[in-house]
């Protein structure tokens, strides 16, 4: 079971680093208005100008492309239902030792509680590199039941910034249904 949370864990980073290289609309101010997009087991607010795309389980918010990017700012979503008892604290620890196998170099800068959906939660915002690329990554990891929910916003050290204040925009209209 813990090697399957792992995994998950695994996957939202290895989509979260990977380098979104696209054409897309010159980016606006950040949204005032978000749409909501709504799924099975959670719904979340999103500026209009932002791609969607998924992959498997999880739900990725890719930024508009600003001047010359290389990497698009994003923010997703993962649910990931256990059978086994896990607590919020031994989830969180398990996915960070794993990061730490898998970044050539990672630092946590801040770790601390907050709530989610009205729910207890876990923020984490931390830098990672691999293959000579630093990113900076905020995940806000809550549970429900025996389902967990992670949100992972990624940035590249230059552009975190850029649209930090709209993912957490993002964060606060997340709802777990």
């Amino acid at each position: 079971m813990k090697k399957i949370m792992i995994l998950v864990l695994v996957s939202i980073m290895l989509l979260s680093v990977a380098c979104v290289k696209e054409t897309i609309k010159p980016a606006t101010k950040p949204a005032t208005e978000l749409t909501n997009y709504n799924a099975d087991d959670f719904s979340i607010g999103y500026p209009p100008n932002w791609v969607i795309k998924t992959q498997g389980p999880v739900v990725i918010f890719v930024s508009p492309k600003e001047n010359n990017d290389d990497f698009l700012e994003n923010l997703n979503v993962i649910v990931a239902p256990t059978e086994e008892p896990v607590t919020l604290d031994e989830y969180t620890d398990a996915g960070i030792d794993q990061l730490k196998q898998m970044f050539t170099e990672l630092n946590i800068l801040n770790r601390d509680k907050m709530t989610l959906s009205g729910k207890p939660a876990i923020r984490i915002v931390y830098e990672a590199s691999k293959d000579g690329q630093t990113n900076k990554l905020m995940q806000v990891i809550s549970k429900s039941n025996n389902t967990f929910f992670i949100i992972t916003y990624t940035g590249s050290l230059n552009g975190y910034e850029r649209s930090l204040a709209t993912a957490q925009e993002m964060i606060q209209s997340f709802r777990i249904k």
